[in-house]
């Protein structure tokens, strides 16, 4: 099925809806299926309304929902593995060629890591993007000495 055409309440074409449905008619769609030689009137309306108080990562989240995560260096101290435990939970990524570990400012801040911050350098997309890598690559096996 197609969607030509997408309208807001109060749009030519949304009367008869807004008078069935009110202040609860968010969107009204025509969907067209070639197939079968039919177009189908859509709407998209509230049915519920309860308040909802944000989680924590959702205030922090930096920019908007879709958008990758603003990347921040952070200095961890070689003998402290607490720390860095907390940072790979919380979705950081060691760095070695930066010597920092890189994760999202807001898990940052969530770990109160904010004196430890450092910028990172201007090859930021490259970090962004082995980052991302590193968050999606698959486990391997580790080869022992016997099966090489």
């Amino acid at each position: 099925m197609e969607i030509r055409v997408t309208l807001r309440p109060g749009e030519k074409g949304t009367k008869a809806l807004v008078q069935e449905h009110g202040s609860r008619l968010l969107w009204a769609r025509d969907r067209y299926d070639a197939a079968a030689r039919v177009r189908y009137k859509t709407v998209e309306l509230i049915v519920e309304q309860v308040p909802w108080n944000p989680t924590e990562s959702a205030v922090d989240r930096e920019g908007p929902p879709g958008t990758p995560p603003s990347l921040v260096g952070v200095r961890v101290a070689w003998e402290d593995r607490a720390l860095q435990q907390r940072v790979i939970e919380a979705g950081g990524r060691w760095m070695r060629r930066l010597r920092l570990w890189v994760l999202p400012l807001a898990a940052a801040k969530r770990l109160g890591l904010g004196d430890r911050l450092v910028p990172v350098p201007d090859q930021l997309e490259e970090v962004a993007k082995v980052y991302h890598e590193k968050r999606c690559e698959k486990p391997t096996k580790k080869r022992t000495g016997r099966n090489m």
